[in-house]
């Protein structure tokens, strides 16, 4: 909880900072936060912080409090980061694909629905 506590309001603070550069229709501050937050996991990864020097608890408050809170697109390419490590390549084009069409898909749905519910 605490580590999400902790993404949650970095991600705030990110946003607000971004949007007052940043004023435009194209969602810079969603951009700037999730290439940020793959690119602290791709630090991490790289530096064999996730294997070597931290504890399970320590990664998992860092990745899936801190980091997943921050941006859950780290936690997506941290998975497919893994599937590339284990050449899982069919998995990953479908791990890809399938999230993110299916989320789209699902984002418009439950917009149609969302309408169609609330203005009936």
């Amino acid at each position: 909880m605490a580590g999400a506590s902790i993404g949650a309001v970095l991600r705030y603070a990110t946003q607000m900072l971004v949007q007052s550069y940043f004023i435009s229709t194209f969602p810079m501050h969603t951009l700037t936060v999730n290439v940020i937050g793959s690119t602290i996991i791709g630090l991490c990864v790289g530096s064999g912080l996730l294997n070597e020097w931290m504890s399970i608890n320590a990664r998992n408050f860092f990745i899936v409090g801190i980091l997943s809170s921050y941006t859950t697109f780290s936690a997506l390419i941290f998975d497919m980061y893994i599937l590339i490590e284990n050449r899982q390549f069919i998995v990953l084009a479908g791990y890809y694909l399938g999230t993110m069409l299916l989320s789209l898909l699902c984002f418009y749905v439950a917009i149609l629905c969302a309408k169609f519910i609330f203005t009936t």
